[in-house]
């Protein structure tokens, strides 16, 4: 079996079995303690909320590492995006598509699309647009670093 697909298949159940814990979402939502950051993005609001990340995972390519990073990105972007924890798993998912923009170099016409689509979401009140920002951008730039480094890295080889 691929890793990616590994991956997926864990990530699945750690979603289904924190949609399925007895938790009210208050409890994760307050932000009164430290570890409401790190398992919010677990949780869901509903069973429409967590079928579309679902769909999001089983639809994108990533890896383990990958996906590690994200979920990191995640916490961050919630952190400094939210004035408390928000439920769901696209603060990762918005981290894993700025890591994939920066990976493929997608298009002037891929970028326009991403962000007229995203720009409608500023207008829905439940949803996080300045989390999805963040998480996107930091994503964006992760990629992007690491992919400066390696070309450092090389360059000084070469020059040695």
């Amino acid at each position: 079996m691929p890793k990616g697909k590994v991956t997926k298949i864990v990530m699945t159940a750690i979603l289904l079995s924190a949609y399925l814990t007895p938790i009210p979402l208050e409890h994760v939502e307050s932000g009164s303690s430290l570890w409401s950051y790190f398992v919010c993005q677990l949780f869901h609001a509903n069973i429409f909320h967590l079928i579309g990340s679902l769909i999001f995972i089983w639809s994108m390519a990533f890896s383990g590492t990958t996906l590690c990073v994200s979920y990191c990105i995640g916490i961050i972007s919630m952190t400094f995006g939210a004035t408390a924890p928000t439920v769901g798993f696209s603060a990762t998912a918005y981290a894993i598509i700025g890591i994939s923009f920066a990976r493929y170099n997608c298009s002037r016409k891929s970028w326009i699309e991403f962000l007229c689509i995203n720009f409608i979401t500023v207008f829905i009140p439940a949803v996080a647009f300045f989390v999805h920002a963040i998480a996107f951008t930091l994503g964006w730039l992760y990629y992007k670093s690491k992919i400066m480094r390696s070309k450092y890295i090389e360059y000084k080889r070469i020059t040695r």
